[in-house]
């Protein structure tokens, strides 16, 4: 199940903010860049857990270097961190799936969710476009990832989740719950 459609409010307030002017900072996009990247290495680690560290953790066995125990993590960090994850790499994946431009959303999904590189991603959109979209070249291509992470960072910026990660991303682990209740409506 979709992160957003357990919370229809972050739903409503990720569509509101895409039509919203907001002055952003070279930093926060770089900022916005970086998280989007974290994407596919905390799913490894999910997916990690959930096809070894899971049972490993819970049968207190070590299946191997590949596992989250090579890491050095304990019964509760580790189920903590797994927990943590997967809150956001389904936040990260809602976030772009919830761009209303499919053409943004595609480039978006190319190069942050499927983990294809600027170049391969600009060439799959130049020759074989999803159903319903046409080809684009490389100067639309740069517009629409460009445009697409404006309005993800606005999104971000609105919600109060730029404030909360990090400079360095390496820790996004023990800030995911922030990400759900913004830091700017508590108490």
């Amino acid at each position: 199940m979709s992160l957003l459609n357990s919370f229809p409010e972050l739903y409503r307030s990720l569509c509101g903010a895409a039509g919203r002017n907001t002055k952003l900072k070279k930093e926060d996009i770089e900022l916005t860049k970086n998280f989007l990247d974290s994407y596919i290495p905390m799913l490894k680690i999910v997916k990690d857990f959930e096809a070894t560290g899971a049972n490993a953790l819970l049968e207190g066995i070590d299946n191997g270097p590949n596992t989250l125990l090579s890491y050095a993590v304990s019964k509760s960090e580790g189920a903590s961190r797994y927990k943590s994850y997967k809150i956001l790499t389904n936040f990260i994946s809602d976030i772009i799936m919830s761009l209303h431009n499919p053409y943004e959303r595609r480039v978006l999904q190319l190069i942050y969710l499927d983990g294809m590189s600027y170049s391969s991603a600009r060439e799959y959109m130049r020759e074989t476009p999803d159903e319903g979209l046409r080809p684009i070249y490389e100067t639309t291509f740069a517009e629409r990832r460009r445009k697409g992470l404006n309005r993800i960072a606005v999104s971000l910026e609105i919600l109060g989740v730029l404030e909360v990660i990090p400079e360095g991303i390496e820790e996004l682990g023990s800030i995911a719950e922030t990400f759900i209740v913004p830091k700017k409506t508590l108490g």
